[in-house]
C-alpha cells in the first residue's frame, strides 16, 4: 500500500517582537515559536524567529483539509494578519508532502486556497520521497 502523509503550516517569519502580540489578537496558540538565539539543541541557537500554526488534522487528511482548517482559524483574523503583512512582516504558508512512491502527488482544491489568495502570501511545499 502506498503511503501518503500531508500537512500545511501558516507562519510568521522574523518577527520576533509580535509573538504574543499575535498569540493575544487573534487568540491562537502557536503549534511551535521561537526567536532567534534560543537554545534550538543543547550547544546550538536558533539562526531565525517563527510564529507557527500547524493544522493538527494529522498526515491522512489531505492538503485542501489542512489548507481549509488554517483558513477557518485566520479568516476571522484576517484585517490583522493583512496589517502583519502590509507593515514588512513575512508570512506563508508550509505544506509537507510525504510518499513512498516516486510517481505519487497532490492537488488543492480550489477553495483551499482561499487563505493565500485573501492574504496574497505564498505557498512553499516540501516534497519527501521515503
Amino acid at each position: 500500500m502506498t503511503y501518503y502523509a500531508h500537512s500545511a503550516t501558516l507562519r510568521i517569519l522574523d518577527a520576533p517582537d509580535l509573538h504574543e502580540e499575535i498569540t493575544l489578537k487573534t487568540g491562537m496558540q502557536p503549534s511551535h515559536a521561537h526567536k532567534i538565539g534560543e537554545e534550538k539543541t543543547p550547544g546550538a541557537a536558533w539562526d531565525n524567529s517563527i510564529w507557527m500554526l500547524e493544522s493538527p488534522l494529522g498526515p491522512q487528511a489531505e492538503i485542501s483539509e489542512h489548507l481549509e482548517w488554517l483558513w477557518r482559524q485566520v479568516r476571522p483574523h484576517v484585517s490583522y494578519f493583512k496589517g502583519l503583512k502590509t507593515s514588512g512582516v513575512k508570512l506563508d504558508i508550509f505544506c509537507g508532502f510525504r510518499t513512498d512512491t516516486d510517481t505519487g502527488g497532490f492537488s488543492i482544491e480550489p477553495s483551499a486556497l482561499a487563505i493565500v489568495t485573501e492574504l496574497q502570501i505564498p505557498i512553499e511545499v516540501s516534497v519527501i520521497v521515503v
